[in-house]
């Protein structure tokens, strides 16, 4: 590209001489995402702008996830670096690798002209590197859910809001028109988590993807005291809750994979507490919540004593009160008669 002062000229000159059809001076790629590669390079004498093909990977045509994020953040701004129209459709074309395999060919995102090769500011692209990748997670983890198993029904959802009072399992804050709630699993999808309700807690959005696949007792170790008693007192109530209900031996086979997990190795939990000076504190003096459902259980029982025998001591202390308050007043009206 030696002598080349422009893009249009460089590609020019590559397709004349170059078998491999396009080279640059710099090279990266994007992906590959499901179905989807996106190659980049930069002409050297054009620093503002960055040239890349979109080529298919796994079939013929753009996936349909990746559609609406072509639709919105490549039509009209990608301009074909030949005739330098905007790119308007997804028309697929067949051209010759990138990045310098041989002859091999592969079928891509062309534009009408039969070109394959795009420019975009860099911001542009990034932007639309960012979109794209939020797609394919979107799409990636809807199939995992797809294929999870178990299920839960809407009343079911409505049951767990009203035991977490409608707050979040983590920060305890209340849903409402800015804070809305998501469904978080104890045993994450992505670990073989699967749908059934108790194995579902409902989390805010910050707090579910601060979480990501943290096992859920490793988590909860960054929460204050406080809040690992109220997710002790949720989870006591939902195992009550199916007790009465009835439930499947998977469903709570799940519900004691997700409770017995603990990774204090998982690379996101040390990131958090490297992080934050408040999760480390938090780390340093929680206990682990117990790791089965029995476990749980004999928790809130020890606590429903010590709940009731502190309500006792109050009761105790309120009527002591009440015993000297009145002896008072009666010492204070012998007085008065003499």
């Amino acid at each position: 590209m030696d002598g080349e002062t422009s893009p249009v000229l460089a590609i020019v000159s590559l397709e004349a001489t170059d078998p491999c059809f396009w080279s640059f001076g710099e090279f990266s790629g994007i992906g590959p995402m499901a179905g989807v590669s996106i190659v980049m390079g930069r002409n050297g004498s054009d620093r503002d702008n960055m040239l890349f093909a979109v080529y298919m990977t796994e079939s013929d045509r753009v996936p349909s996830y990746l559609k609406p994020v072509f639709e919105k953040y490549f039509f009209r701004i990608a301009i074909c670096v030949r005739c330098l129209r905007p790119m308007d459709d997804m028309r697929i074309g067949s051209f010759r690798g990138p990045d310098g395999i041989g002859r091999k060919k592969f079928d891509g995102l062309a534009c009408s002209c039969g070109h394959p090769i795009w420019s975009m500011t860099d911001s542009e692209l990034f932007t639309a590197q960012y979109a794209a990748n939020r797609a394919e997670y979107a799409w990636r983890r809807k199939q995992r859910m797809n294929s999870a198993g178990g299920k839960h029904s809407q009343k079911e959802i409505e049951d767990i809001l009203a035991i977490q009072k409608g707050r979040c399992i983590y920060c305890n804050r209340r849903f409402g028109k800015r804070i809305h709630w998501t469904k978080d699993h104890i045993l994450p999808v992505i670990d073989g988590g699967a749908n059934w309700a108790l194995n579902i807690v409902m989390a805010c959005k910050s707090c579910n993807s601060r979480r990501g696949s943290i096992p859920f007792r490793t988590f909860c170790r960054l929460l204050s005291p406080e809040q690992n008693e109220t997710v002790l007192v949720n989870l006591v109530n939902r195992i009550v809750a199916i007790g009465r209900a009835g439930l499947t031996g998977e469903a709570y086979a799940v519900f004691e994979e997700g409770l017995a997990l603990h990774d204090p190795r998982d690379p996101r939990y040390l990131d958090i507490v490297r992080r934050s000076d408040l999760a480390r504190k938090n780390a340093s003096v929680n206990k682990l919540l117990p790791r089965s459902g029995s476990l749980i259980l004999r928790w809130g029982l020890a606590h429903t004593r010590k709940e009731l025998a502190n309500l006792g001591n109050r009761c105790e202390q309120t009527s002591g009160s009440k015993r000297q308050s009145n002896h008072g007043r009666t010492s204070l009206g012998k007085r008065s008669k003499r």
